[in-house]
Protein backbone atom coordinates (compact mmCIF):
# COMPACT_ATOMS: atom_id res chain seq x y z
CA UNK A 1 0.00 0.00 0.00
CA UNK A 2 2.82 2.41 0.89
CA UNK A 3 4.62 1.70 -2.42
CA UNK A 4 1.40 2.36 -4.34
CA UNK A 5 0.95 5.65 -2.51
CA UNK A 6 4.52 6.72 -3.35
CA UNK A 7 4.12 5.74 -7.00
CA UNK A 8 0.84 7.63 -7.27
CA UNK A 9 2.32 10.73 -5.56
CA UNK A 10 5.37 10.64 -7.85
CA UNK A 11 3.10 10.34 -10.91
CA UNK A 12 0.96 13.30 -9.88
CA UNK A 13 4.05 15.37 -9.05
CA UNK A 14 5.47 14.54 -12.50
CA UNK A 15 2.27 15.63 -14.23
CA UNK A 16 2.22 18.89 -12.28
CA UNK A 17 5.81 19.64 -13.28
CA UNK A 18 5.12 18.83 -16.93
CA UNK A 19 2.10 21.13 -16.95
CA UNK A 20 4.00 24.05 -15.45
CA UNK A 21 6.87 23.64 -17.90
CA UNK A 22 4.52 24.25 -20.82
CA UNK A 23 2.89 27.25 -19.19
CA UNK A 24 6.16 29.13 -18.54
CA UNK A 25 6.99 32.02 -20.86
CA UNK A 26 10.00 31.62 -23.09
CA UNK A 27 13.01 33.56 -21.87
CA UNK A 28 16.60 33.64 -22.94
CA UNK A 29 18.71 34.73 -25.83
CA UNK A 30 16.15 34.16 -28.60
CA UNK A 31 13.50 36.18 -26.77
CA UNK A 32 15.89 39.08 -26.09
CA UNK A 33 17.12 39.11 -29.67
CA UNK A 34 13.54 39.07 -30.96
CA UNK A 35 12.63 42.05 -28.76
CA UNK A 36 15.75 43.92 -29.89
CA UNK A 37 14.74 43.72 -33.53
CA UNK A 38 11.53 45.62 -32.88
CA UNK A 39 13.14 49.03 -32.87
CA UNK A 40 11.40 52.06 -34.23
CA UNK A 41 12.90 55.01 -36.02
CA UNK A 42 12.06 58.48 -34.76
CA UNK A 43 10.48 60.88 -37.23
CA UNK A 44 12.03 64.35 -37.54
CA UNK A 45 12.23 67.11 -40.16
CA UNK A 46 14.95 65.27 -42.10
CA UNK A 47 13.09 61.95 -42.28
CA UNK A 48 13.82 59.29 -39.66
CA UNK A 49 16.74 58.63 -37.33
CA UNK A 50 17.70 55.84 -34.94
CA UNK A 51 19.08 56.35 -31.45
CA UNK A 52 22.46 54.89 -30.51
CA UNK A 53 21.10 51.57 -29.27
CA UNK A 54 17.91 51.50 -31.28
CA UNK A 55 19.03 50.56 -34.76
CA UNK A 56 17.80 47.72 -36.95
CA UNK A 57 19.90 44.86 -38.20
CA UNK A 58 21.54 46.59 -41.13
CA UNK A 59 21.50 44.41 -44.22
CA UNK A 60 24.70 45.89 -45.68
CA UNK A 61 27.45 48.38 -45.02
CA UNK A 62 29.17 50.54 -47.64
CA UNK A 63 32.24 52.77 -47.23
CA UNK A 64 31.62 56.39 -48.24
CA UNK A 65 35.02 57.65 -49.44
CA UNK A 66 33.78 61.24 -49.79
CA UNK A 67 32.82 61.58 -46.11
CA UNK A 68 35.14 58.86 -44.75
CA UNK A 69 32.40 56.94 -42.97
CA UNK A 70 30.36 53.77 -43.16
CA UNK A 71 26.81 53.94 -44.52
CA UNK A 72 24.34 51.31 -43.33
CA UNK A 73 21.38 50.08 -45.38
CA UNK A 74 18.02 49.80 -43.64
CA UNK A 75 15.94 47.38 -45.74
CA UNK A 76 12.68 48.38 -44.04
CA UNK A 77 12.89 52.10 -44.86
CA UNK A 78 15.13 51.49 -47.87
CA UNK A 79 17.47 54.28 -46.85
CA UNK A 80 21.17 54.46 -46.01
CA UNK A 81 22.09 55.76 -42.56
CA UNK A 82 25.39 56.94 -41.08
CA UNK A 83 26.62 57.19 -37.50
CA UNK A 84 26.67 60.78 -36.21
CA UNK A 85 28.70 60.74 -32.98
CA UNK A 86 27.85 64.26 -31.69
CA UNK A 87 24.16 63.41 -31.86
CA UNK A 88 24.70 59.83 -30.65
CA UNK A 89 22.43 58.52 -33.40
CA UNK A 90 22.15 57.25 -36.97
CA UNK A 91 20.95 59.83 -39.49
CA UNK A 92 19.86 59.21 -43.08
CA UNK A 93 22.59 60.07 -45.58
CA UNK A 94 20.34 62.74 -47.05
CA UNK A 95 20.47 64.70 -43.78
CA UNK A 96 23.39 66.78 -42.54
CA UNK A 97 22.97 68.40 -39.11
Amino acid sequence: MYKTFLALTAGIFGLVLAGTAEARPVHGRHHERHAYKHVHPVRFKGGYYYGARAHPDWSRRVWDARYHRWNYWDPTLQVYFYWYAPGNCYYPVTYCP
